[in-house]
């Protein structure tokens, strides 16, 4: 069985293809993104921290990243527009089947380049909480 972060990750996912079907949706690592599939939002799980907890449970917290990457005149416009519709996807509380798990936003940073076309990319990062069982990562209790 996958691990909850594995299937957390899945759930994101998820929720961003289908408020995003215009928007190719991708988890890292891949490949440098061609112009032809942009705009392209790239899900990143960068570390994870692990506390104790009371009983039979610790405490992870999962720092993701989402980032937008756009390209031409209007790159600003869209990569925001992406953005605000994929912070509605993740917000929307977890449901049933689905691991219990809490999201906070950290921070946002633009990253811009001017070649032959405005090239963007705005990243912003999220805090995901979960619990699991300290011996078995694919478990809750």
């Amino acid at each position: 069985m996958p691990s909850l972060r594995e299937r957390i990750l899945a759930v994101l996912q998820l929720r961003l293809a289908t408020a995003l079907p215009a928007v190719d949706v991708q988890r890292a690592p891949l490949s440098p993104a061609r112009r032809e599939s942009l705009p392209l939002l790239v899900v990143e799980p960068q570390s994870e921290t692990v506390e104790p907890r009371s009983g039979e449970q610790v405490e992870r917290h999962l720092q993701l990243s989402l980032t937008v990457l756009t390209r031409g005149d209007a790159a600003a416009l869209q990569a925001d527009q992406i953005q605000v519709a994929a912070h509605q996807a993740l917000m929307v509380n977890a449901t049933p089947p689905d691991p219990a798990f809490l999201i906070r936003e950290l921070d946002c940073d633009w990253d811009a380049e001017e070649a032959d076309l405005v090239a963007l990319r705005l990243t912003t990062r999220y805090l995901i909480i979960y619990h699991s069982h300290p011996q078995d990562m694919s478990r809750e209790e």
